[in-house]
């Protein structure tokens, strides 16, 4: 017969007990397993994001005299609709003989303009916006032109090398949230505005001829490493909010007026060590009141009698200044610093008014 253990090391098992510790176990591996799914899932999702975040590619295969952006008959590859409905869509344009209107809003867009398309026009027109992204391309033979009430201009963060197309800002505004180059085509701004803190660099040629209204510019950096011509008879350029004319390398800013040049201290006319501002034509001085920095070559030789520039902001400068005949003046305001490798060269100098015109030191 056995007898009863009495081992105190042995343990009772209650087979209640044990079977909630199982329960336990089978709830924790469920719970694990659907975490694990759950988190895969979540996964997948921002994989298709990402990929989705690109956007379509879109080819335009049917054209009419002017094409509208907005008509989604003349598109493949945008899933029934037009480039642009969402961010990142990519704009293959290849066709000839038409002209591109865009009549809508458009989210930032990569536009790949070549072929045949390589000699259309581009209208911007009245509540449309075209903003570019990297990898944008036109040809020279494009021109896009921005509308009263039309918005051109660069994604922010893009940096759009080689741009070759010609930009015409006929009243519209070009808003710069990225970079872009213009490497063949002409920028020419007849009126309307320049904004954001982004840059234009104008590497051919820019004409900014105050066509249709004043040309103001806000915040934004404009770099002329070829030939920038500023032509308005009346309308002025305005700089806002820290924008800035950098002549660089062996730029020109050509002025063939005696319309004025307008900002405070915070906005500025640089002109680097081999470049050029120079008056070619006018009789009367030009008001330039932005702060001015020249270490290049300021001209007003090439002036008509009584042309000159009237600098009444500050400056630094180590650069040259040149004038004509007696009647060819550069005049200075404010506080200017003349550093070593300042020169000025021309006429005797005088004194007038309250300005202090130079010609020699």
């Amino acid at each position: 017969m056995p007898t009863p253990s009495h081992d105190p090391s042995a343990v009772a098992v209650n087979p209640i007990d044990e079977a909630v510790k199982q329960r336990s176990c089978r709830i924790v591996g469920v719970s694990l397993g659907a975490t694990l799914i759950t988190v895969v899932v979540l996964f997948a999702a921002i994989a298709l994001a990402a990929v989705d975040a690109k956007g379509a590619t879109c080819t335009l295969t049917s054209t009419s005299l002017i094409t509208n952006w907005s008509d989604t008959t003349k598109w493949t590859g945008c899933g029934g609709g037009y480039p642009g409905q969402s961010a990142g869509d990519t704009v293959v344009v290849t066709l000839p003989g038409f002209t591109l209107n865009v009549d809508t809003f458009v989210n930032p867009i990569i536009l790949q303009i070549s072929g045949g398309a390589s000699s259309i026009p581009i209208q911007v027109a009245s509540g449309g916006t075209l903003t570019l992204e990297t990898s944008s391309t036109a040809t020279s033979s494009n021109t896009f032109t921005v509308a009263t009430g039309g918005t051109m201009g660069t994604d922010t963060g893009a940096n759009i090398a080689g741009f070759q197309a010609n930009v015409h800002v006929n009243g519209g505004t070009f808003n710069s949230a990225g970079t872009i180059a213009l490497t063949s085509g002409t920028f020419t701004y007849s009126g309307g505005s320049l904004t954001g803190s982004g840059t234009i660099n104008i590497t051919s040629s820019g004409v900014f001829d105050g066509a249709v209204g004043t040309m103001p510019i806000s915040g934004t950096t404009i770099n002329d490493s070829g030939f920038l011509s500023y032509t308005s008879t009346t309308n002025p350029i305005t700089l806002s909010s820290g924008a800035s004319i950098n002549v660089t390398s062996a730029g020109q800013f050509n002025v063939a007026t005696d319309a004025a040049i307008n900002g405070t201290a915070t906005e500025t006319i640089s002109i680097a060590s081999g470049a050029s501002m120079q008056k070619t034509s006018g009789t009367a001085s030009n008001a330039i009141s932005c702060f001015i920095k020249n270490d290049g070559t300021i001209t007003v030789a090439g002036a008509g009698a009584g042309g000159g520039f009237g600098f009444s902001g500050s400056g630094t400068h180590s650069g040259s200044f040149v004038t004509g005949s007696s009647a060819q003046t550069i005049a200075f305001g404010g506080s200017n610093t003349f550093n070593s490798g300042a020169s000025f060269s021309g006429t005797a100098p005088k004194s007038g008014g309250s300005w202090l015109d130079i010609a020699m030191l």
